[in-house]
């Protein structure tokens, strides 16, 4: 995160511009940049990664593939997500960010939904989560809504996507998180 944190603030400070949230902290960050401070905080940024990645790569070797590959996956995902900060600017990183999380948590929350709920019956909860095979019946509109909005508004498509994912993520954390208490696991219907 610093290294990323830097290089944007480096290369792409000007994205943020337009940006009135960002006027700001471009006011403080503006004279950093003039002299070699961002620089030099880069390069510390830099040495410390190398340094935990060098261990992490010690212990890395060690780990047998099964254990290591989903690792690693998520490891270059995150490097590849960290650098669309540094080379797309902050603004689209964070776009970018939000649906990749969104997408990463809905399947997730499948996964997990799909052994919590199997079998359970009269439930909203049970009913959307309880097997991958009904998930899509419910995503499926939702997508096609997206597809009819893309062809004329991009902006909206995606503000309705990132509105609707976080509602789903409020809603899902509720049914995953919180059922252990029994004043929230009775209206869902859904035994301990």
């Amino acid at each position: 995160m610093a290294v990323t944190a830097c290089a944007a603030t480096l290369w792409q400070a000007r994205s943020l511009e337009g940006v009135p949230q960002a006027i700001r902290l471009l006011a403080i960050v503006r004279p950093l940049m003039a002299g070699p401070t961002m620089g030099v905080a880069l390069a510390v940024a830099l040495v410390v990664w190398a340094l935990a990645m060098r261990r992490c790569w010690r212990i890395e070797r060690a780990a047998t593939p099964t254990a290591r590959w989903p690792r690693w996956i998520f490891a270059v995902s995150t490097l590849a997500l960290l650098a669309i900060f540094v080379v797309h600017g902050p603004v689209v990183g964070y776009l970018v960010f939000g649906v990749a999380h969104s997408i990463e948590y809905l399947a997730f929350v499948h996964q997990f939904g799909e052994k919590k709920y199997r079998g359970v019956t009269g439930s909203v909860a049970a009913l959307l989560l309880g097997s991958m095979r009904r998930a899509p019946v419910v995503l499926a509109p939702l997508l096609l809504g997206y597809v009819f909005l893309y062809r004329h508004r991009f902006a909206l498509a995606y503000v309705t996507y990132y509105a609707t994912t976080s509602v789903l993520h409020y809603l899902y954390d509720g049914w995953i998180w919180r059922l252990r208490q029994p004043r929230v696991m009775q209206p869902l219907e859904v035994e301990a």
